[in-house]
């Protein structure tokens, strides 16, 4: 009986031990101060989206941005988040209640599971380090783009910066126009407004 409450005992602190990491990350990503550096607000007026576009989000995760697609895009448009996490995407549906047009997906760390031409933009936001093989990824991301279709790359320098993942995690801008490059896409814009992430479209 013992062993058994023991057992319990451990496996319940090792629970209450994720939900607390899963809290504190949640936190980070909502976090008032991301605002000033991650600049959403002027990120999507850059992309000049239209009413009734159809847009993934690769790596959604709480919804940051997922959400404010939705009302830029209107109730015609359509957003869909992936994420790897389905436990970020419950987060992302418990904090967008009221946006109809956000569908959230769990999908597979090497596939985003997105239909041939069916989308017009796909927005890859500190995430394309995660990915286990970009190149391939990315062919993926382009076969699901409809014809003028965009890839948007936001990532974080590589280089020491106060926030993002160590610099031995990240992908330089360079390389990571070199990937998107082997998989068929070219640079449409670049923008330098953001202080410690580049800013790609591509297409």
């Amino acid at each position: 009986m013992r062993v058994a409450v023991a057992a319990l005992l451990a496996l319940v602190a090792v629970d209450a031990g994720a939900t607390g990491r899963l809290d504190a990350y949640i936190a980070e990503l909502e976090s008032a101060d991301r605002g000033a550096w991650q600049q959403p607000e002027k990120v999507i007026a850059t992309l000049h989206l239209r009413r009734g576009m159809v847009i993934a989000d690769i790596g959604a995760g709480t919804g940051y941005f997922a959400r404010r697609f939705a009302g830029a895009i209107g109730p015609k448009g359509r957003v869909i988040a992936l994420d790897v996490d389905g436990d970020m995407l419950e987060e992302l549906r418990r904090r967008a209640l009221d946006a109809k047009n956000v569908d959230t997906r769990t999908v597979a760390p090497d596939d985003p599971a997105l239909a041939p031409r069916s989308v017009d933009l796909v927005f890859v936001c500190n995430t394309g380090h995660h990915l286990p093989d970009r190149v391939r990824y990315y062919g993926k991301l382009r076969r699901a783009l409809r014809p003028g279709g965009r890839l948007v790359l936001i990532d974080f320098y590589k280089r020491t910066l106060p926030l993002g993942p160590p610099v031995a995690e990240k992908v330089s801008r360079a390389q990571t126009l070199r990937e998107a490059g082997a998989a068929g896409f070219r640079l449409r814009a670049s923008h330098a407004f953001l202080p410690y992430q580049y800013f790609l479209e591509l297409e």
